[in-house]
């Protein structure tokens, strides 16, 4: 598999960058014995991932010195801006948001980035922002991933299991969101480096295991020579497997997911998925609240991209997971 350039500092390097550098401190900046309250604005409940946040928040109110409050974004930008106008008549120090539309949040990011409060993009960025350059201006900056690259290290995967040469389907999260657009361009642009690889069939599966399922079983049957379905998140990678053990096709057509779940790394040590790129929501929360409360004390700069996979966590194992080493990593959702 080709090693990926990184595009950004690790956090590692950052880390120790910050700790060598002076770094101008605003006098209003607090100090660490000031606790700070800030708000995590999620994008809504009921997906295990966004869930997995908050499992970091009493390490990180203890290690960081912070109070978290959590809001739920209801799935719905009104709500989102509503909760970011709170936060600032509520004298909140820093904000954490994962946008539900990463255009409608700009201008009340603005209002409070004008009222002097720090906010922080976690796993999706905010404002529309080249996806190789992600950051919103003046912000902490973004926590999350290059969706392109991730798209085409899943190719890579597909590649690798394949031998470089197959006909494959592709099961896609719901057109226009920023990360199905970032993974299929990504995965699209990788195809061309395996020219004997051929996409036969792309279906949606709105991230969803239902309607994975569904999109499976119309692959199948549609196009019974397909060798491997790339998923662009692991629940549709769960939803693919069972279309494909219930139909007895397990042996006979690979799976490769995107997110690094329980569920998919549980079928991966089963081999009923080939393998599947690491997220981490625990350790992302964890990091864009630690970013943003050294930015409000003045111990960091601001406009950081904070790529996952570059992460120290993954220093040694990387962030694709296989039956290799699957037994190296720990699921966070």
């Amino acid at each position: 598999m080709k090693k990926r350039m990184s595009v950004v500092l690790s956090m590692a390097l950052v880390m120790g960058i910050m700790g060598q550098c002076a770094i101008a401190v605003n006098a209003a900046s607090k100090t660490d014995d000031d606790t700070l309250n800030i708000t995590l604005i999620n994008q809504g409940s009921g997906q295990p991932y966004i869930a997995a946040y908050k499992n970091c928040f009493e390490k990180a109110e203890k290690d960081l010195n912070i109070k978290v409050n959590l809001v739920d974004g209801g799935w719905d930008a009104n709500q989102q801006a509503n909760a970011i106008q709170n936060a600032i008549s509520s004298g909140a120090d820093g904000i954490v948001i994962s946008p539900v539309d990463p255009s409608a949040v700009c201008t009340y990011v603005d209002e409070a980035l004008d009222a002097g409060i720090e906010v922080c993009a976690l796993t999706t960025q905010i404002g529309t922002g080249d996806a190789e350059d992600p950051v919103y201006p003046e912000t902490v900056g973004l926590v999350g991933h290059i969706e392109t690259e991730v798209g085409r290290t899943a190719m890579d995967i597909a590649a690798e299991a394949l031998d470089r040469s197959g006909k494959i389907a592709i099961i896609e999260g719901t057109p226009g969101m920023s990360d199905t657009e970032g993974r299929k361009k990504g995965i699209d642009e990788e195809n061309k480096e395996y020219p004997d690889i051929e996409v036969v069939s792309r279906v949606c599966g709105e991230w969803v295991v239902d309607k994975a399922y569904t999109a499976m079983q119309n692959i199948i049957q549609s196009n019974p020579e397909v060798e491997l379905v790339i998923c662009h998140s692991d629940n549709m990678a769960v939803g693919a497997a069972k279309a494909l053990e219930d139909a007895d096709m397990t042996d006979k057509v690979k799976i490769v997911g995107i997110g690094g779940s329980k569920d998919a790394l549980d079928l991966i040590k089963k081999g009923e998925i080939y393998g599947t790129i690491m997220y981490v929501p625990e350790t992302e929360a964890y990091t864009a609240l630690e970013a943003t409360a050294k930015v409000v004390r003045g111990e960091a700069e601001k406009e950081t991209f904070y790529n996952v996979q570059d992460l120290p966590l993954f220093a040694e194992t990387g962030d694709v997971c296989t039956q290799e080493n699957v037994d190296k990593f720990t699921a966070e959702w």
